[in-house]
This record gives structure tokens, C-alpha cells and sequence, in this order.
């Protein structure tokens, strides 16, 4: 059986303050959203020259009845990588050439990242919502159909 496919939903209002608001960026990074046909479950990047961030979600047969637990790291991966946004904008770049010369775990910028999205996860839980895409069955919608012609 396939994955489910999903639908991943930002909740604009919430972002922009957010990244204004909060982090004082003067604009919200664009985002994309790729739900298919990518290897990771979950996975992001921050591209800071084009402003992008990029998450990935593809569920696992196994993780396709756990919704709540892909929408919790969808949610961590991208306050991950606003986290990203935010150092690019606000750190120099000899924290980076500091960085280049550690383990990707031992990192400061990946550790401040990831310290970051689990102190905002609950406050920014409305953010970004993960629903499966449900389709009935191709014979329930004639069955359907069928039924109400008999009425």
C-alpha cells in the first residue's frame, strides 16, 4: 500500500508575524513545500541567497497512522530552518567559518537551531498543519450516486 498523500497548510497570518514581528525580518521567506519523492521523512534547508526555505514530508507506510507525530517534526523542521533564517541574517561569518570545522551535531548554529524549534514548538503549534488528502472509494461515489436517483 501507498504512503498517503498529504497536504501541508501555513497559516499566513501566523508566519508573517512571526518572522516580522518577533525575529525582524522585512520580509517572510518563501517556502516550499515537497510532499513526494523525496527519501527523508522530514527534512528542511535554508537557501539564504534565494530566501527559501524548503521542507520535505513523505511518510512511511508506517508512520501514515501517526499524523500527529509527522505534524510535530514538520513543525520542528521548519522552526528549524526560520532558526537558520534568522542566524544567517544576524550572526558574522566567523561563527560560520567556526562552524565548517565541527561535526554537522556539534555545530553551534545546528545546535541553537535545533534549541530554538523545541522552546517555540507549543508556542507556534498553529502554524503549519499536516492533513492526509482523503478521497472516497471510486465505487462508494456511484454507489452514492445510484442512491439518490432511487429517492
Amino acid at each position: 500500500m501507498p504512503a498517503p498523500k498529504l497536504s501541508v497548510r501555513i497559516n499566513e497570518d501566523h508566519l508573517r508575524q512571526l518572522c516580522c514581528d518577533k525575529l525582524g525580518f522585512k520580509s517572510v521567506p518563501r517556502i516550499e513545500i515537497i510532499t513526494r519523492g523525496h527519501q527523508r521523512r522530514h527534512y528542511g534547508t535554508y537557501d539564504p541567497l534565494r530566501n527559501i526555505i524548503t521542507i520535505y514530508v513523505n511518510l512511511s507506510e508506517q508512520a501514515g497512522d501517526r499524523l500527529s507525530a509527522v505534524n510535530s517534526q514538520v513543525l520542528h523542521t521548519f522552526l528549524h530552518e526560520l532558526r537558520h533564517a534568522w542566524q544567517h541574517r544576524n550572526w558574522t561569518s566567523e561563527h560560520e567559518m567556526r562552524d565548517d570545522r565541527r561535526n554537522y551535531s556539534e555545530q553551534r548554529r545546528e545546535r541553537d537551531a535545533n534549541e530554538w524549534a523545541q522552546t517555540h514548538a507549543a508556542e507556534h503549534r498553529a502554524l503549519i498543519r499536516v492533513s492526509r488528502i482523503t478521497r472516497p472509494p471510486a465505487g462508494f461515489a456511484r454507489l452514492s450516486t445510484h442512491s439518490r436517483r432511487g429517492l
